[in-house]
């Protein structure tokens, strides 16, 4: 598989940061943002135990998993191989699906095949609305789905020309701050969908992101290896930067 590809293929579980921008969750155990509630002490999560295993929905949903969006009382997981999003329920019960195959949500490929988008890094918002990036192969073929966190309905996308290899996501107040890893950049959007900003900086391929206390904190891709080293190139991929949501 692709170096991308292998990225995102990995449990969400080990994906803690994802859980940390959902307001829900946070609001019901009393966590200030950008934290995520710890698991009892000598519960089995604690351990580190299987708790259950939702078969079906993982069937479905969970090849190549590539992130989850936490609630109070379900989760949305996204399927990066299947182009799929599914919400299920803390006892494992598929609630509402999203197939981007039922939606016209495709790139042409060079054969000038159809080839349905792959989803990855859903995150929650204010509103009832879910985030997820739309990804393709094809470069600056990226955008961003806006759905329904119940029904997974599509509300409306956007983005489209402006990202190439989106990768993690933050909702920040009326903001939704996505990495835009080709580009060297994140991009901003009003959680309508409008274009806000670009911030830049001395990183480079931005690929995991996270807000606490009005503070972003940004990882780079630790895969990435310059054309042309220069000096200081070796700190890059493993350095995680803190600005403003300014970029300052």
């Amino acid at each position: 598989c692709s170096e991308r590809t292998a990225s995102l293929g990995v449990c969400p579980e080990t994906r803690p940061h994802i859980a940390r921008n959902c307001s829900a969750t946070r609001a019901e155990h009393n966590t200030p943002p950008g934290t995520y509630p710890e698991p009892a002490r000598n519960s089995p999560a604690h351990r580190g135990e299987l708790i259950r295993h939702s078969g079906r929905a993982q069937d479905r949903a969970c090849r190549r998993p590539a992130g989850y969006a936490p609630a109070a009382n379900h989760a949305v997981l996204a399927g990066w191989a299947g182009g799929t999003l599914s919400r299920i329920s803390l006892d494992g019960v598929e609630l509402a699906s999203f197939d981007t195959s039922d939606h016209d949500i495709f790139v042409e490929d060079a054969d000038d095949d159809r080839v349905p988008k792959r989803l990855a890094y859903p995150v929650l918002a204010p509103g009832g609305l879910l985030f997820v990036n739309a990804c393709s192969e094809e470069p600056e073929q990226d955008e961003i789905l806006a759905l329904d966190t119940e029904s997974l309905q599509l509300r409306y996308r956007f983005g489209l020309g402006l990202l190439d290899n989106t990768y993690d996501m933050a909702v920040v107040g009326d903001e939704l701050f996505v990495c835009d890893c080709n580009n060297d950049r994140l991009q901003v959007f009003s959680l309508a969908g409008e274009h806000r900003r670009t911030i830049t900086g001395e990183w480079k391929r931005p690929c995991e992101l996270c807000c606490v206390k009005d503070r972003l904190y940004l990882v780079e891709d630790a895969d990435y290896v310059p054309e042309t080293p220069l000096e200081g190139d070796i700190l890059f991929g493993k350095r995680i930067l803190v600005m403003s949501l300014q970029g300052d």
